[in-house]
């Protein structure tokens, strides 16, 4: 299936929970879950990225100094946070996001968490080709709080802020933590503008908080998520890529697979075109054999009728011995028996077969047969340009296998 497969992991990492994005964003099928050796067919056929659990997951933004040296900043990072962090920082892993005002997104994950994961996905023959927190999933909206509320969980963030989750809190107390206030009090900072996300569980657990949010806030909208938060995280992620886990010792060594799986098709049709012309070859190459050793045939036939010689090396040293004796030029233009011989053999196309040969008193007779009378002057031509010779055409009668022509081809002027 064409499209992103959004993995979600749950924290059983052999638990997941998918949906199918189209190039635009559009949902392909209904969300889906079971095992990761479930989603592995679909995960094989398409780009795929995963939402591994927030709880797990540091996510924050760190003023950083310019530079282009991701390397670099990447070895800073956990100098940077160390204070911040309550694991010792070798067991980190820092990645780094997009770059927002003088600030970096950064997440940190355990090394061990983190290659747990990677393991349970290679066990399923799933390879991503990005990793972040689900949290990332959450929506931005200009000047709100917005909310996803699932089972216990609950997701948020302000517009271009890192995202949070809390777990085992009401709604209301994670109001009141993320603004400072309670929410009672007139002050701006007390009546947030809220959008909440929730699926009909989360809704009926928060329905309390949800109806004294309403009238405390200056704002307060409720999303009902009928197929859950994955088609809705899924679709922000396609639109706001989070920050990748799998970069400096993480990264993919290639990221070939997922290109080329949309060209399938082509390198399929390209790799048939190959196998083939590569075998149109080899039966050219193997016709060709066949004429060489016919053509060397003809050769040794002419040299025992003509000098009584078996071997051609021994047959061109005689006509060489006469040619010299007779004060005959050697080689050049000469157009004797040999030069004409191989001026066939380079001129004739490769769908004609001589049939007989002979060459008597500077005259040569070939007995060639072609698949047409086009390819039969052709080759008259070809013998012209070649060499100061006359074709002369004696006789040329259809047949079964082509054209049985007669030729003569003598030096002009003879």
């Amino acid at each position: 299936m064409p499209g992103t497969l959004f993995l979600r992991l749950a924290a059983d990492p052999d638990r997941a929970a998918w949906v199918c994005l189209d190039e635009h964003g559009r949902q392909l099928e209904p969300p889906q879950q079971g095992s990761l050796m479930d989603a592995g067919p679909l995960a094989r056929e398409s780009r795929v990225v995963v939402l591994v659990p927030a709880m797990q997951i540091v996510t924050t933004l760190v003023s950083v100094p310019p530079t282009r040296n991701t390397a670099r900043l990447r070895q800073m990072l956990p100098y940077t946070l160390e204070e911040t962090l309550a694991q010792d920082v070798d067991e980190l892993f820092f990645a780094l996001g997009a770059r927002r005002d003088g600030e970096v997104a950064v997440s940190v994950v355990a090394r061990e968490r983190l290659e747990a994961w990677l393991k349970s996905l290679a066990e399923a023959g799933i390879g991503p080709v990005a990793i972040c927190s689900e949290a990332e999933g959450v929506p931005d909206t200009p000047g709100a709080l917005t909310l996803i509320a699932e089972d216990e969980r609950i997701f948020g963030g302000w517009a271009g802020q890192a995202p949070f989750v809390f777990e085992g809190l009401g709604l209301a107390a994670v109001v009141e933590l993320v603004t400072g206030s309670s929410g009672t009090d007139n002050g701006a900072a007390a009546s947030p503008n809220i959008l909440l996300y929730a699926d009909h569980e989360a809704h009926v657990r928060h329905q309390r908080d949800c109806a004294v949010l309403a009238t405390t806030c200056t704002s307060f909208e409720l999303r009902l998520l009928d197929q859950g938060p994955l088609p809705r995280l899924a679709t922000t992620l396609h639109a706001r890529p989070g920050t990748n886990l799998l970069q400096g010792e993480y990264a993919p060594r290639s990221n070939w697979v997922p290109v080329l799986r949309p060209w399938r098709f082509a390198a399929g049709l390209l790799l048939g075109m190959l196998a083939l012309a590569a075998a149109s070859g080899g039966a050219q190459y193997v016709r060709l054999q066949r004429q060489e050793s016919a053509l060397a045939g003809l050769i040794e036939t002419s040299c025992r009728e003509q000098y009584g010689l078996p071997q051609v090396a021994s047959c061109r040293g005689e006509v060489q011995r006469r040619l010299a004796a007779a004060g005959q030029p050697i080689g050049g233009q000469d157009q004797g028996f040999l030069s004409t011989l191989l001026m066939v053999a380079q001129n004739h196309d490769t769908a004609s077969q001589i049939t007989a040969l002979s060459y008597r008193n500077g005259v040569t007779d070939l007995r060639l047969r072609v698949p047409s009378v086009p390819a039969l002057d052709e080759f008259v031509r070809r013998m012209a340009e070649a060499a100061p010779v006359e074709v002369r055409i004696q006789s040329a009668n259809p047949g079964d296998a082509g054209i049985d022509s007669q030729l003569q081809i003598v030096a002009r002027g003879t």
